[in-house]
C-alpha cells in the first residue's frame, strides 16, 4: 500500500499559478514557475510552505480541486 503524503492531499497546493496568488509579490523575486522550487508547495490547512513528502493527521485525499482553509 502506498504511503499517503502531502503530494496526495487536497490541501496541498504546488502549482505555480496558485502559489503566485497565495504569495503576492513572489514574482518580483523570480517566479513560482522556476525549477528551483521543485515540487514544494503550500499546505492550506497549516499555512506552511513545505516539500510534499511529509504526512499528517489532517490528510484528505485529493479530489477534483484543492480547497483552502475553512472550505
Amino acid at each position: 500500500m502506498k504511503e499517503t503524503t502531502c503530494s496526495d492531499c487536497r490541501f496541498f497546493l504546488n502549482d505555480a499559478q496558485s502559489l503566485e496568488r497565495l504569495y503576492p509579490g513572489l514574482n518580483t523575486l523570480s517566479s513560482a514557475w522556476g525549477c528551483v522550487r521543485g515540487d514544494a508547495g503550500c499546505c492550506t490547512v497549516h499555512e506552511v510552505y513545505l516539500f510534499p513528502r511529509g504526512t499528517c493527521r489532517d490528510f484528505s485525499p485529493r479530489g477534483d480541486k484543492p480547497v483552502g482553509r475553512g472550505d
